[in-house]
């Protein structure tokens, strides 16, 4: 969103935003998304009777020769992008999603890593407000290892901060230290860290969801895809030998440029 922000000034044409994700997170049809597109566009397309071949040769000419950006944000997958790219150069489409776009062609792929402490300093000064935060002390530095450098924790805990201006950082700190119930308090409003890890584990393979949860329950802590590579999956899932669908599960997680993304670095949010 802020990059769309910062790039404004080059698309005199106008900016389009869609989020291709309900609230619940299911993923939204294809025509319900080019409506939508061609409704910001200023047309007024009848969404009962136009077909989707109709609804695209629509947003195609509606896009053709526009120096626009076009924000699909919340991908799930790739199979219906191709539906909602203009086939001109002058639009410029801005896709963000929990999944690399492996199949869309001509895209350039940014993974974006866990922030660092002090981009993490700089979003929760940000959010939780003048004087709310210092920075050079313990516990701040403590709240942002619980926040394992994910963007939504971090805003989570800044407007919890902000909006109880009789808390300390200290009492923050000690409501965040116990990894039990750490879920629980990165939880404000509409936004929610365990929903959204939910969403991401939700569209893993059935077979990886189990491994995952028997890694869970092994209490060995945060485990990164790169350690799962080297160890023996007995030594993983403290298993001999492990069941085949596990197997699969490891060298998926192990492999997978996409289940790479999904799971991403080890995390004390969820430790």
């Amino acid at each position: 969103m802020q990059a769309a922000h910062d790039m404004r000034e080059a698309f005199p044409d106008g900016q389009i935003y869609v989020d291709l994700c309900r609230a619940d997170g299911e993923p939204k049809e294809t025509e319900e998304v080019l409506v939508a597109l061609l409704s910001a566009l200023g047309e007024r397309p009848d969404a009962g009777r136009e077909s989707l071949d109709d609804l695209i040769r629509l947003f195609r000419a509606a896009t053709f020769g526009k120096r626009a950006l076009v924000f699909l944000d919340n991908a799930v997958g790739d199979l219906k992008l191709e539906s909602l790219l203009p086939n001109t150069a002058e639009p410029t489409v801005l896709i963000t999603g929990r999944t690399r776009m492996v199949s869309i062609s001509e895209a350039n792929t940014l993974a974006v890593d866990p922030m660092d402490d002090v981009d993490a300093l700089l979003l929760l000064s940000k959010v939780a407000g003048e004087g709310r935060i210092s920075p050079t002390s313990c516990e701040t530095q403590k709240i942002i290892a619980h926040c394992a450098g994910l963007p939504l924790a971090l805003r989570i805990v800044g407007t919890r901060l902000a909006a109880r201006p009789q808390w300390s950082a200290s009492r923050l700190v000690a409501r965040l230290s116990n990894p039990r119930t750490r879920l629980d308090e990165l939880r404000v409003g509409d936004l929610d860290v365990r929903r959204s890890l939910y969403l991401s584990v939700n569209r893993l393979p059935s077979e990886t969801r189990e491994f995952l949860c028997h890694l869970a329950r092994t209490g060995r802590g945060a485990i990164s895809p790169a350690e799962i590579a080297v160890e023996d999956i007995p030594a993983v899932v403290h298993t001999t030998p492990p069941p085949r669908p596990w197997t699969r599960a490891v060298t998926m997680l192990a492999t997978s440029p996409v289940g790479l993304h999904m799971l991403g670095q080890p995390s004390t949010v969820c430790q």
